[in-house]
């Protein structure tokens, strides 16, 4: 068995999703470092490509911080995360990965310790998965491929 630390991707809202995030920073709760945070408008706007780019960017899981129901300032972003999450679950399932690699929570002010400990169960649950395929990387061209090169002169060819 390899030492492998899952690589965990937590995308967050910024508004209430977002806080227990920073929360957890502030009051200084760990969790596993192999987590990258990316902060976005609102999690009813992230695509389901977007979550599956994640994992061909090299991350093992994907964790959804959305806001709590109800909660949301864009209405109902919250609803459309969830909606978005279980088609892009389904994608996943579809192409032989564990659907449980991707989650979302929903959480709001106040809930940094709950935004930890689905960190750490997530995480932990990753630790017991393979790690997630990476996709193979395209071949890079030789130096005479690359279109770059002059063409050569014919020598019977006046320069001009």
């Amino acid at each position: 068995m390899t030492d492998h630390r899952p690589g965990l991707t937590i995308l967050a809202c910024r508004y209430c999703g977002g806080v227990p995030v920073e929360m957890a920073g502030v009051r200084r709760l760990g969790y596993p470092a192999a987590v990258k945070v990316i902060d976005v408008p609102c999690t009813g706007t992230i695509a389901p490509l977007h979550l599956l780019a994640a994992f061909e960017q090299g991350a093992d899981g994907v964790l959804v911080v959305a806001c709590p129901s109800g909660g949301c300032h864009h209405l109902d972003g919250e609803q459309r995360a969830d909606r978005r999450v279980a088609y892009a679950r389904a994608a996943l399932a579809e192409a032989g990965l564990d659907p449980d690699r991707l989650r979302v929570v929903h959480l709001g002010i106040g809930q940094a310790g709950a935004f930890v400990e689905a960190v750490r169960a997530m995480s932990a649950a990753l630790a017991t998965m393979a790690a997630a395929p990476r996709p193979a990387a395209a071949p890079k061209p030789a130096a005479a491929d690359t279109g770059n090169q002059r063409p050569a002169r014919d020598s019977a060819t006046p320069a001009g």
